[in-house]
Protein backbone atom coordinates (compact mmCIF):
# COMPACT_ATOMS: atom_id res chain seq x y z
CA UNK A 1 0.00 0.00 0.00
CA UNK A 2 1.59 3.47 -0.86
CA UNK A 3 1.21 6.86 1.16
CA UNK A 4 1.51 9.52 -1.75
CA UNK A 5 3.10 12.55 0.13
CA UNK A 6 4.26 13.94 -3.71
CA UNK A 7 2.51 14.17 -6.92
CA UNK A 8 4.83 15.46 -9.95
CA UNK A 9 2.00 16.41 -12.92
CA UNK A 10 2.91 16.73 -16.32
CA UNK A 11 0.24 18.81 -17.42
CA UNK A 12 0.85 18.56 -21.35
CA UNK A 13 3.50 17.23 -23.18
CA UNK A 14 3.24 20.03 -25.62
CA UNK A 15 6.16 22.31 -25.41
CA UNK A 16 7.84 25.30 -27.63
CA UNK A 17 11.31 23.49 -27.67
CA UNK A 18 12.27 20.37 -28.94
CA UNK A 19 15.43 19.18 -27.11
CA UNK A 20 17.32 16.57 -28.77
CA UNK A 21 17.33 14.34 -25.24
CA UNK A 22 13.46 14.96 -23.97
CA UNK A 23 12.86 11.89 -22.03
CA UNK A 24 9.05 12.04 -22.88
CA UNK A 25 9.01 13.18 -26.47
CA UNK A 26 7.47 16.41 -25.64
CA UNK A 27 7.89 18.90 -28.00
CA UNK A 28 5.45 22.02 -30.58
CA UNK A 29 3.05 18.96 -32.05
CA UNK A 30 3.05 16.57 -29.44
CA UNK A 31 -0.97 15.86 -29.23
CA UNK A 32 -2.54 13.78 -26.48
CA UNK A 33 -5.75 13.69 -24.11
CA UNK A 34 -4.85 16.83 -21.07
CA UNK A 35 -7.16 17.12 -18.15
CA UNK A 36 -8.43 20.20 -17.55
CA UNK A 37 -7.54 22.36 -13.89
CA UNK A 38 -10.93 21.53 -12.07
CA UNK A 39 -10.66 17.36 -12.77
CA UNK A 40 -6.94 17.73 -11.59
CA UNK A 41 -7.79 19.86 -8.14
CA UNK A 42 -10.38 17.25 -7.50
CA UNK A 43 -7.77 14.26 -7.58
CA UNK A 44 -5.74 16.32 -5.12
CA UNK A 45 -8.24 16.73 -3.17
CA UNK A 46 -9.01 13.14 -3.34
CA UNK A 47 -5.24 12.71 -2.55
CA UNK A 48 -4.77 15.03 0.82
CA UNK A 49 -6.40 12.28 3.32
CA UNK A 50 -4.14 9.97 1.63
CA UNK A 51 -1.34 12.04 2.56
CA UNK A 52 -0.94 14.59 -0.03
CA UNK A 53 1.67 17.64 1.06
CA UNK A 54 3.07 18.66 -2.25
CA UNK A 55 2.81 19.10 -5.53
CA UNK A 56 5.37 19.96 -8.68
CA UNK A 57 3.97 21.22 -12.05
CA UNK A 58 6.31 20.45 -15.25
CA UNK A 59 5.17 19.27 -18.87
CA UNK A 60 6.36 19.84 -21.69
CA UNK A 61 6.52 22.91 -21.01
CA UNK A 62 4.11 23.88 -17.95
CA UNK A 63 3.37 27.64 -19.15
CA UNK A 64 1.89 26.38 -22.38
CA UNK A 65 -1.19 24.68 -20.83
CA UNK A 66 -3.97 27.15 -20.05
CA UNK A 67 -4.24 26.06 -17.04
CA UNK A 68 -1.21 26.32 -15.24
CA UNK A 69 -2.45 29.24 -13.26
CA UNK A 70 -5.52 28.03 -12.00
CA UNK A 71 -4.28 24.96 -10.85
CA UNK A 72 -1.23 26.46 -9.27
CA UNK A 73 -4.10 28.55 -7.35
CA UNK A 74 -5.92 25.90 -6.54
CA UNK A 75 -2.71 23.75 -5.01
CA UNK A 76 -1.88 26.34 -2.58
CA UNK A 77 -5.48 26.87 -1.11
CA UNK A 78 -5.46 23.55 -0.39
CA UNK A 79 -2.76 24.02 1.53
CA UNK A 80 0.03 22.24 -0.73
CA UNK A 81 3.28 22.97 -1.23
CA UNK A 82 4.09 24.26 -4.80
CA UNK A 83 6.46 23.81 -7.38
CA UNK A 84 6.95 23.99 -11.47
CA UNK A 85 9.64 22.54 -13.70
CA UNK A 86 9.77 25.11 -16.64
CA UNK A 87 12.03 26.67 -19.62
CA UNK A 88 11.27 30.10 -18.64
CA UNK A 89 8.17 30.11 -21.13
CA UNK A 90 5.73 33.47 -20.12
CA UNK A 91 7.88 33.89 -16.60
CA UNK A 92 8.14 37.85 -17.37
CA UNK A 93 4.92 38.38 -18.47
CA UNK A 94 3.55 36.04 -15.66
CA UNK A 95 5.31 38.16 -12.93
CA UNK A 96 3.78 41.17 -13.85
CA UNK A 97 0.27 39.73 -13.68
CA UNK A 98 0.64 36.66 -10.98
CA UNK A 99 3.44 37.92 -8.74
CA UNK A 100 2.03 37.11 -5.86
CA UNK A 101 0.93 33.66 -6.93
CA UNK A 102 4.79 33.04 -8.23
CA UNK A 103 6.28 34.33 -4.88
CA UNK A 104 4.58 31.44 -2.40
CA UNK A 105 5.85 28.24 -4.79
CA UNK A 106 8.37 26.61 -2.54
CA UNK A 107 10.68 26.45 -5.36
CA UNK A 108 11.13 27.18 -9.24
CA UNK A 109 13.05 25.08 -11.41
CA UNK A 110 14.35 26.06 -14.47
CA UNK A 111 16.06 24.17 -17.66
CA UNK A 112 19.37 25.82 -18.25
CA UNK A 113 21.97 23.69 -20.60
CA UNK A 114 24.71 26.14 -20.61
CA UNK A 115 26.21 29.50 -20.02
CA UNK A 116 26.92 30.09 -24.06
CA UNK A 117 23.61 31.08 -25.53
CA UNK A 118 24.73 29.32 -28.65
CA UNK A 119 25.09 25.55 -26.63
CA UNK A 120 21.86 26.01 -24.87
CA UNK A 121 19.68 27.03 -28.24
CA UNK A 122 21.17 24.57 -29.98
CA UNK A 123 20.56 21.66 -27.59
CA UNK A 124 17.11 23.17 -27.05
CA UNK A 125 16.70 23.22 -30.80
CA UNK A 126 14.96 26.72 -30.97
CA UNK A 127 16.88 30.40 -30.74
CA UNK A 128 16.39 32.33 -28.12
CA UNK A 129 15.80 29.17 -25.71
CA UNK A 130 18.94 30.78 -23.41
CA UNK A 131 17.51 34.05 -23.10
CA UNK A 132 14.48 33.34 -22.21
CA UNK A 133 15.92 30.65 -19.61
CA UNK A 134 17.89 33.16 -18.03
CA UNK A 135 14.89 36.07 -18.04
CA UNK A 136 12.76 33.80 -15.99
CA UNK A 137 15.95 32.97 -13.23
CA UNK A 138 15.97 36.60 -12.58
CA UNK A 139 12.24 37.00 -12.70
CA UNK A 140 11.99 34.42 -9.88
CA UNK A 141 14.99 35.85 -8.16
CA UNK A 142 13.30 38.84 -7.85
CA UNK A 143 10.35 37.60 -6.18
CA UNK A 144 12.27 35.84 -4.05
CA UNK A 145 11.76 32.32 -4.94
CA UNK A 146 13.95 29.79 -4.55
CA UNK A 147 15.55 29.07 -7.58
CA UNK A 148 17.01 25.52 -8.95
CA UNK A 149 18.54 25.43 -11.87
CA UNK A 150 18.25 22.13 -13.57
CA UNK A 151 21.12 20.86 -16.25
CA UNK A 152 20.54 18.14 -18.86
CA UNK A 153 24.40 17.12 -19.21
CA UNK A 154 26.06 15.07 -22.02
CA UNK A 155 29.31 15.62 -23.74
CA UNK A 156 27.74 18.62 -25.50
CA UNK A 157 27.62 20.89 -22.30
CA UNK A 158 29.68 18.88 -19.83
CA UNK A 159 32.51 21.85 -20.03
CA UNK A 160 29.77 24.72 -19.23
CA UNK A 161 29.19 23.71 -15.54
CA UNK A 162 31.17 25.24 -13.72
CA UNK A 163 30.39 28.51 -15.10
CA UNK A 164 26.31 27.40 -14.34
CA UNK A 165 27.60 26.73 -10.67
CA UNK A 166 29.28 30.18 -11.08
CA UNK A 167 25.76 32.07 -12.14
CA UNK A 168 24.18 29.76 -9.24
CA UNK A 169 26.59 30.75 -6.66
CA UNK A 170 25.87 34.65 -7.47
CA UNK A 171 22.13 33.97 -6.82
CA UNK A 172 22.10 31.65 -3.83
CA UNK A 173 20.78 29.14 -6.44
CA UNK A 174 21.13 25.48 -5.93
CA UNK A 175 22.45 23.24 -8.62
CA UNK A 176 20.34 20.27 -10.14
CA UNK A 177 22.53 18.25 -12.79
CA UNK A 178 20.78 15.56 -14.45
CA UNK A 179 22.79 13.57 -16.43
CA UNK A 180 21.15 12.75 -19.75
CA UNK A 181 18.56 10.20 -19.63
CA UNK A 182 18.68 7.25 -22.16
CA UNK A 183 14.99 7.57 -23.39
CA UNK A 184 12.35 9.43 -25.93
CA UNK A 185 14.04 11.07 -28.15
CA UNK A 186 17.51 9.79 -26.45
CA UNK A 187 16.95 6.60 -26.45
CA UNK A 188 20.08 5.73 -29.29
CA UNK A 189 22.48 8.05 -27.78
CA UNK A 190 26.00 6.85 -26.62
CA UNK A 191 28.14 9.03 -24.78
CA UNK A 192 32.15 8.99 -25.22
CA UNK A 193 34.41 7.17 -23.13
CA UNK A 194 35.64 10.15 -21.64
CA UNK A 195 32.17 11.89 -20.46
CA UNK A 196 31.76 10.11 -17.08
CA UNK A 197 35.34 11.01 -16.14
CA UNK A 198 34.39 14.63 -17.13
CA UNK A 199 31.35 15.00 -15.95
CA UNK A 200 32.67 13.17 -11.96
CA UNK A 201 35.77 15.88 -12.26
CA UNK A 202 33.30 19.15 -12.67
CA UNK A 203 31.24 17.98 -10.06
CA UNK A 204 34.19 17.46 -7.73
CA UNK A 205 35.46 21.01 -8.50
CA UNK A 206 32.21 21.90 -8.00
CA UNK A 207 31.61 20.25 -4.43
CA UNK A 208 35.04 21.45 -3.75
CA UNK A 209 34.34 25.57 -4.69
CA UNK A 210 31.01 26.14 -3.20
CA UNK A 211 29.30 24.82 -0.19
CA UNK A 212 25.83 22.95 -0.49
CA UNK A 213 25.54 24.11 -4.20
CA UNK A 214 24.37 20.82 -5.87
CA UNK A 215 21.45 19.26 -4.82
CA UNK A 216 19.75 16.25 -5.89
CA UNK A 217 16.48 15.64 -7.23
CA UNK A 218 14.29 15.60 -4.30
CA UNK A 219 11.03 15.39 -6.87
CA UNK A 220 12.11 12.23 -8.01
CA UNK A 221 10.68 13.42 -11.84
CA UNK A 222 13.14 12.18 -14.12
CA UNK A 223 13.73 8.37 -14.76
CA UNK A 224 17.63 7.52 -14.56
CA UNK A 225 17.01 4.13 -14.52
CA UNK A 226 14.51 1.44 -15.49
CA UNK A 227 13.29 0.82 -11.63
CA UNK A 228 13.06 4.86 -11.06
CA UNK A 229 9.23 5.37 -10.68
CA UNK A 230 9.22 1.59 -8.58
CA UNK A 231 11.74 3.22 -6.21
CA UNK A 232 9.92 6.76 -5.91
CA UNK A 233 6.55 5.23 -4.75
CA UNK A 234 8.57 3.61 -1.98
CA UNK A 235 9.07 7.15 -0.79
CA UNK A 236 5.64 8.18 -1.93
CA UNK A 237 6.08 10.35 -4.77
CA UNK A 238 4.27 9.41 -8.09
CA UNK A 239 4.29 11.04 -11.15
CA UNK A 240 1.16 11.56 -13.57
CA UNK A 241 0.64 12.23 -17.19
CA UNK A 242 -1.16 14.69 -18.92
CA UNK A 243 -4.07 12.08 -19.54
CA UNK A 244 -4.39 11.15 -15.64
CA UNK A 245 -2.22 7.84 -15.99
CA UNK A 246 0.39 7.32 -13.31
CA UNK A 247 4.11 6.66 -15.11
CA UNK A 248 4.63 3.97 -12.95
CA UNK A 249 1.99 1.92 -13.58
CA UNK A 250 -0.66 -0.01 -11.34
CA UNK A 251 -0.68 1.60 -7.76
CA UNK A 252 -1.77 0.10 -4.52
CA UNK A 253 -3.53 2.56 -2.71
CA UNK A 254 -5.07 0.28 -0.15
CA UNK A 255 -5.24 -3.87 0.18
CA UNK A 256 -8.36 -3.80 -1.85
CA UNK A 257 -7.50 -1.31 -4.48
CA UNK A 258 -5.26 -0.60 -6.90
CA UNK A 259 -5.23 1.95 -9.51
CA UNK A 260 -3.58 3.20 -12.69
CA UNK A 261 -5.24 6.31 -13.31
CA UNK A 262 -5.18 9.45 -11.08
CA UNK A 263 -8.97 10.02 -12.00
CA UNK A 264 -9.53 6.66 -9.98
CA UNK A 265 -9.05 8.36 -6.92
CA UNK A 266 -11.73 10.38 -6.44
CA UNK A 267 -13.72 7.98 -6.45
CA UNK A 268 -12.10 6.02 -3.99
CA UNK A 269 -11.35 9.03 -1.66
Amino acid sequence: MVRMRHLNIEVTHRCNQRCFYCFNDSGPFRKGAELSPATWLRILRAMIPMGLQSVHITGGEPFLWDGTVELLRGAQSLGLSTSVLSNGTHIPELAKSESRLLSCLSVAQVSLDAMTAEVHDQRRGISGAWRQAMEAIYTFFSLGVPVEISTAVSDGNVSELPAIAELCESLSARFLVRPLTVAGRASSYCGTKSFSYRLKRSLLLIRNSYRDLLVDDSFHYVPDRPDYDACALRIGCATVSPNGVFRSGPISISDKLQVTDAFQLIGAA
